[in-house]
């Protein structure tokens, strides 16, 4: 009776594990979701301005779409955060793009604002 008393709670304790990291920030997606959005923007504006006289490397409604798209992904990837630590890392990625300059800076003062508000929802909810 030990052993199955020590593999039950081994295979709770990593099913607690696995749970709590399905529901951690993704930071590697969030930072790739904030490039696509940078690097899209980037792409509009050079169209807008007819750089060369060249046909845009990616068609504009295409180039917005990707960007609602990313936006949308990184709302839902916000929306998720639920500690002070998710947080705190998700802001060390946006401050990494606001240091950056032109569209990057952009997308990272966009991603603090968001926070801001999540970390304001938590505060309200008591979850912070």
């Amino acid at each position: 009776m030990f052993k199955s008393t020590k593999l039950v709670v081994l295979a709770v304790v990593l099913l607690l594990a696995v749970a709590s990291s399905a529901f951690a920030l993704d930071k590697v997606a969030l930072n790739q979701q904030m490039w696509t959005w940078s690097s899209l923007e980037a792409v509009l504006s050079e169209s807008s301005h007819n750089y060369g006289g060249h046909p845009p490397v990616i068609d504009p409604k295409e180039a917005e779409l990707g960007i609602e798209e990313a936006k949308a992904k990184i709302c839902k990837m916000v929306s998720g955060i639920e500690t002070a630590a998710e947080l705190l890392e998700a802001r060390k990625i946006a401050n990494e793009f606001v240091n950056m300059q032109d569209k990057e800076e952009e997308v990272g003062v966009a991603l603090n604002k968001l926070l801001d508000a999540q970390e304001k929802y938590l505060k309200a909810h008591h979850d912070l």
